[in-house]
């Protein structure tokens, strides 16, 4: 675990919050009490509908032009990375914490990173990141200011 944090040194403020993620989940992975493998059917079609809302998400962002600094979705989606797949369900959904509230903050989503790790569950944390995304969402597609 800690070769693959060593090669995850930010290089910039933005990718910060992806090493906190991933250190996280390897500290989470490692125990096995609830963080297993997603079983319950609810919850793995919660995992898979994470995708496209993820590309809803950001198909929003920018034809509403909300970025706060030209670049900033592209400088935050290099950062992090490829979304995670399905069969790593607390990765993808501290993905997705990270995608909508990066640092510095596009100011479009409710603020989810704390409660994504804080979660005792990937259960939990799914439904942390979707419901962030969600209300993300339904921010962009209001006209005016999200908050």
């Amino acid at each position: 675990a800690i070769l693959a944090i060593a090669c995850l040194v930010p290089r910039t403020w933005t990718a910060a919050l992806s090493v906190v993620c991933v250190c996280c989940v390897l500290s989470a992975e490692s125990q096995s009490r609830s963080l297993g493998p997603v079983t319950e059917a609810a919850t793995a079609e919660l995992l898979a509908s994470l995708g496209p809302l993820v590309e809803e998400w950001i198909s929003l962002l920018r034809s509403t032009s909300r970025e706060r600094s030209p670049g900033q979705l592209d400088a935050v989606l290099d950062d992090l990375g490829p979304l995670p797949g399905e069969s790593r369900p607390n990765a993808r959904a501290l993905w997705v914490a990270g995608l909508i509230n990066p640092l510095p903050a596009l100011g479009v989503a409710l603020e989810v990173r704390p409660a994504a790790l804080m979660a005792a569950t990937a259960d939990e944390r799914i439904r942390v990141a979707e419901f962030g995304l969600r209300d993300s969402i339904q921010r962009l597609r209001s006209p005016g200011p999200p908050f």
